[in-house]
């Protein structure tokens, strides 16, 4: 099936006017803290009654193995989210995606509330965070958060050029 320009058009004008584009110009670091804080720079402004489709992408490094990373997740009061981690690899090397395991099973998706861990290393990794945002009556930020999984004195980063492509859905 192929669409028109006609259909592209009509598409944009009902779900919004294109990507909202957030690029991480600098790195960020947190050293020897679970506590999740908010990101400086990959957060999503959001006007009351919106849905949005976001895929955070994010550049990780960390000075040691021990500490992993912790995700969270917050936004307006009244907002709802799934979320969950884009793909991953199981413990026996099987790639798997958000949507199952490696055996097939759904994974379920996490809430605005919940808490999501990976592992760190120190070579530069990725992870993909995409969600399926539903803002009530208030606007706010939808904002990224993170910390250490384990406290360790070491510094943990997000790096530059991480970022967030979010689309307007209504």
């Amino acid at each position: 099936m192929s669409v028109t320009p006609a259909q592209v058009r009509r598409i944009v004008a009902e779900g919004g006017s294109g990507p909202t584009i957030i690029r991480k110009t600098a790195d960020e670091t947190v050293n020897n803290s679970s506590t999740l804080q908010d990101d400086d720079e990959l957060f999503l402004p959001v006007a009351e009654n919106e849905i949005w489709l976001a895929q955070w992408f994010l550049l990780l490094n960390a000075a040691s193995d021990t500490p992993d990373y912790k995700f969270g997740m917050s936004g307006p009061t009244g907002a709802t989210m799934r979320w969950g981690v884009g793909s991953t690899q199981s413990t026996s090397g099987v790639a798997f995606s958000w949507f199952s395991t490696a055996t097939g099973s759904p994974l379920g998706l996490a809430a605005i509330s919940d808490t999501l861990t990976t592992g760190g290393t120190t070579v530069v990794s990725g992870i993909f965070l995409p969600a399926i945002i539903v803002v009530g009556g208030t606007a706010g930020d939808v904002k990224l958060r993170w910390a250490q999984n384990t406290p360790t004195a070491v510094n943990t980063k997000v790096l530059t050029n991480s970022c967030l492509i979010a689309h307007q859905l209504a």
